[in-house]
């Protein structure tokens, strides 16, 4: 009788591989954000606190600086500063009010008529406010005192005007009344004018200031100079 084969209708499976399990490694957002957050913390506490340290030590030197300069003041330099403050102002109210008599003299020469001629002036200042200008005027007729008087008030310099002591026939070159001829024409009368500080200042030009050249002398040539005049001296004084 054959023997049996040694095979079976059932499949033979081979070894079972296990896969090897490894534990995950993620990494999350959270924890990422949670570390920087601690790591910046901790490098601001530090900074802050060696900071701290260097803001007491500059006001500790600060302290004693100002300590030191509080010791030392003197009373007497700060009385002397002030003053030559308080003379300073004063130079500089002086320079602000500082007026032209030129501007004076052109305004009432552009404001006098020719048919009107100025005897006398009598010029007066009001601390700083104004120039009180008085004159003796002589006119040839009534008319030419009138049309001077609205000149005087055109002017945009005078500020004021006033026209007072009015005699006509009074005037310097008036020809003498007599019983055949007509009286004379001439006018005179007295002027008050005001004049505005404001209205005159002093305005210094750059352009007339002249600044003279100084020769310029080398430092060798000056010594040389020097010691050639001293022995020339000596020379002199020897016997």
């Amino acid at each position: 009788m054959p023997s049996a084969p040694n095979t079976s209708f059932i499949p033979k499976r081979g070894p079972v591989k296990r896969n090897r399990q490894t534990a995950s490694r993620q990494v999350h957002l959270f924890s990422i954000f949670s570390y920087l957050l601690f790591s910046t913390t901790l490098v601001a506490t530090v900074g802050v606190f060696f900071y701290s340290r260097y803001i007491d030590d500059i006001r500790a030197e600060e302290i004693t600086s100002l300590n030191g300069a509080i010791s030392s003041f003197d009373e007497s330099k700060m009385t002397q500063l002030l003053e030559f403050s308080l003379r300073l102002k004063q130079a500089d109210y002086r320079l602000q009010n500082s007026v032209s008599m030129v501007s004076i003299f052109d305004a009432l020469e552009a404001a006098t008529v020719q048919s009107v001629k100025l005897i006398d002036l009598t010029i007066e200042r009001d601390l700083d406010n104004q120039f009180n200008l008085t004159a003796n005027v002589e006119a040839d007729s009534f008319d030419s005192t009138l049309f001077q008087r609205g000149v005087f008030e055109r002017n945009k310099v005078i500020e004021s005007v006033e026209i007072s002591k009015l005699e006509i026939g009074a005037g310097e070159d008036a020809p003498a009344a007599s019983s055949s001829q007509e009286p004379p024409s001439g006018v005179s009368f007295v002027a008050k004018l005001g004049i505005p500080v404001k209205s005159v200042p002093y305005n210094p030009s750059t352009a007339a200031i002249v600044i003279p050249e100084t020769e310029i002398t080398p430092a060798a040539d000056t010594d040389e100079s020097t010691s050639t005049a001293a022995v020339a001296d000596d020379n002199q004084n020897q016997p």
